[in-house]
This record gives C-alpha cells, sequence and structure tokens, in this order.
C-alpha cells in the first residue's frame, strides 16, 4: 500500500457538508482499495518452486529446510521394475540453510549448505551415518522479469556450481556406506528457465544441463556423464494470494559415465519424477514453501536407478 495523499477538495456552500463527504470518501477508497497480494502471480513462482528464490519484491531471504525420502523399488538397466527385498529399507534426510541476495538489480546469488543422514538395513545389519553434504552455489539473473512483459515471458539464465565438502563414496566406513555425504567430485552447470502468467496462474519451463569433473579413485580415473534435465510446473494462487499450489514433471537422463576414458556400458540413467508443490506467506517477510514428490516406477520415463517418494519443507524469511 502506498503513502496516504492529502486530497484537494473544491469549496462547498455548506461547511458542516464537508467533512461527512470527506468521510465518506475516505471510507469508500478503503473498501475498494486492493489488499497486499503476498503472493501474486508475478511472484508465485518463487514461492513454490526453487530454493530460496527471490520474488520481485525481495532483496535477500534466508531459510532453513528440511526433506525426507524413502526407497522402494529400482529399475534395472533394461528397464525392469525391482522392488526392494524383503527385510531392506533406506531413509535419506537432509537439513539445509539457504540465504539469496539481489545484485544488480535483477540478479541473484545463492548459497545452500546442507547437513545429510542416511539410514539403511538389510537382514542382520544397520548402518546409520551423515555429516556435512556438498555445498552448493548458484547465480541467476532474469533478463524478463516474470510479469513484467505482455509480449515475452520471464526469461532467466542460471548458474551452479557443487562443491565437494561431502564425504564421497570411496571414503566411507561403514558397513552399507551410509556416511557418504557427498559426490565427491565438483559439478557444474547452466539453465534456462521461462515463465508465463495468465490471471492467477503461471506455466514455468526450464532445462538445464550438468558437467561432472574427473576424478581419481584409488589411482583410477573415473568420470559421471553429463546430465541434462527437464522441468515443467503449472500453479495458481489461491486465498488472495497468499496461498500457492503447483503441480510439477522433471525428467533427468545422465550419460554414460567412463572409467580409465571408456565408457562403461549401461552405467547411464534416466529419471522421472512427478510432485506437488506450494508456498503460503504469513506474513510480508515470512513464507513456508513445502513439497511431495516420487520418482515414476516405470520404464522408458526411468531406468538404471533407485526410486523413491518424499517430501519437503522450507522456512523463509526476506529483509534481513
Amino acid at each position: 500500500m502506498g503513502p496516504w495523499r492529502t486530497v484537494r477538495r473544491s469549496p462547498s456552500r455548506s461547511s458542516e457538508r464537508g467533512p461527512a463527504i470527506a468521510f465518506a470518501l475516505s471510507v469508500a477508497a478503503i473498501l475498494c482499495a486492493p489488499a497486499i497480494a503476498r503472493a501474486q502471480a508475478c511472484c508465485a513462482a518463487a514461492s513454490a518452486l526453487g530454493i530460496a528464490r527471490l520474488a520481485p519484491h525481495e532483496d535477500a531471504v534466508i531459510g532453513v529446510g528440511v526433506r525426507a525420502m524413502s526407497l522402494f523399488a529400482s529399475i534395472d538397466p533394461t528397464g525392469k521394475y525391482l522392488a526392494s527385498p524383503a527385510g531392506t529399507a533406506e531413509y535419506d534426510f537432509e537439513q539445509d540453510i539457504a540465504a539469496t541476495m539481489r545484485v544488480l538489480t535483477h540478479g541473484q546469488l545463492t548459497a545452500v549448505v546442507p547437513l545429510v543422514e542416511t539410514y539403511r538395513s538389510v537382514p542382520g545389519l544397520t548402518d546409520v551415518g551423515g555429516g556435512l553434504g556438498d555445498v552448493q552455489l548458484g547465480a541467476r539473473y532474469d533478463f524478463v522479469e516474470t510479469g513484467q512483459s505482455r509480449r515475452w515471458p520471464g526469461i532467466a539464465f542460471a548458474m551452479s556450481l557443487t562443491l565437494p565438502t561431502g564425504r564421497a563414496p570411496e571414503g566411507a566406513s561403514g558397513p552399507l556406506a551410509s556416511d557418504a555425504t557427498g559426490t565427491g567430485g565438483v559439478q557444474a552447470g547452466a539453465q534456462l528457465a521461462l515463465e508465463r502468467t495468465f490471471g492467477d496462474t503461471f506455466l514455468h519451463l526450464s532445462g538445464s544441463a550438468v558437467w561432472r569433473a574427473p576424478r581419481v579413485v584409488e589411482g583410477l580415473h573415473t568420470q559421471r556423464g553429463p546430465a541434462f534435465t527437464g522441468l515443467a510446473a503449472a500453479g495458481t494462487t489461491f486465498l488472495k494470494g497468499d496461498l500457492v499450489g503447483a503441480v510439477t514433471l522433471s525428467y533427468v537422463a545422465e550419460m554414460a559415465a567412463r572409467f580409465e576414458g571408456v565408457l562403461v556400458p549401461d552405467s547411464g540413467n534416466e529419471g522421472t519424477r512427478v510432485g506437488l508443490s506450494g508456498g503460503y506467506s504469513f506474513s510480508y517477510d515470512w513464507r513456508l514453501q513445502a513439497g511431495l514428490f516420487s520418482d515414476v516406477p516405470f520404464s522408458p520415463l526411468t531406468r538404471n536407478q533407485p526410486l523413491g517418494a518424499g517430501l519437503s519443507l522450507m522456512l523463509l524469511r526476506s529483509g534481513w
């Protein structure tokens, strides 16, 4: 809401009617003025998608989040569905501290520090471990802000860098390697995102590519293949803009890995995930982001990887 303004009134023939008319006009202005929409369509996607993404009115946010996932099956390299064997289980947990600040008016810089825990069990053996995960750094620039132009959708380009601050798989000491908390290598990515608003509804489409640096493990050279991802989402606002809901569909394809410079057969994988995400603004400064997700359990949308389902929550405060 903008500041009150002094209204210049024309002289009235009756000085007694002047205050009454002014009071009536003030009441009408208050009743007709729009309420503050804390998650209008132009910034609804920021409340429902991404990690600590800034809305147009925000200069900085900081948040804490939790994530939990349970593995229930896997898809082998041929596309065959394999249910988890009886007596086995895996639960993955993560707690994040995330912060984003605005730079260059339309730019954003983000840092995410995760803590990771894993519980694994097989008949006769249980293993629990955890620790600091791989720190993630990101930069985003909105060339066209969502809702800014009637002709063009929102256009943003983002880059990411994942640092190997977690414990690599070969460094795990637990019997089931539950204390591994990272990939062990540097990862760099680039993303292009498009968003369009239609009244209270928004559509999001993005694609990205990720490169993994080569590693030396016990004297042998290895490198995971590059990965390509796509995300489509559609959402809308409720409760005068305070609540945002969206459905999401994501796909990732990882190319075959290399071992001593030679491609490893059947080492690539594909995964498709469906989800529901949302955000709720408690006030102008506080908002909650939540999501439910599940991997699609059939080929050809998923291949050569475990299947899981889970949820995530993040509480964010802006203006720190």
